[in-house]
């Protein structure tokens, strides 16, 4: 079964841009574009934390992925979420390591940051 990836994008145009690489990324791996979340094997979620309600946002996401990936593994299909965008960008950067382990609790259903 071919691979299909969704891209959901939060914040400014840079994000945007940075997932449209992405998706040219994908696609030159072999992947297929989505046309929902459900027929979805490869999520990627583009972050941005500008305001706190953006980030409330991207957590609420992928809360709501959840099902999806459980069911998804349960049918012994592959799933996989990955995080990217100012969110992961930050806790790379922080040096004490407390904003990736916050990103890890908050979301522990992601696979890649």
């Amino acid at each position: 079964m071919k691979r299909k990836y969704y891209i959901h994008t939060f914040g400014c145009q840079q994000n945007v841009a940075d997932s449209e690489r992405i998706a040219s990324y994908c696609e030159a791996a072999g992947m297929e574009k989505a046309h929902s979340l459900e027929e979805a094997n490869y999520v990627v979620i583009t972050t941005c934390m500008v305001k706190e309600s953006a980030e409330n946002r991207v957590y609420g996401m992928v809360h709501n992925v959840i099902p999806l990936k459980e069911k998804k593994l349960k049918a012994n299909e592959e799933f996989t979420i990955v995080i990217t965008g100012c969110m992961t960008g930050m806790a790379v950067r922080d040096k004490t390591g407390k904003m990736m382990k916050e990103l890890h609790r908050r979301m522990p259903a992601a696979d890649q940051f």
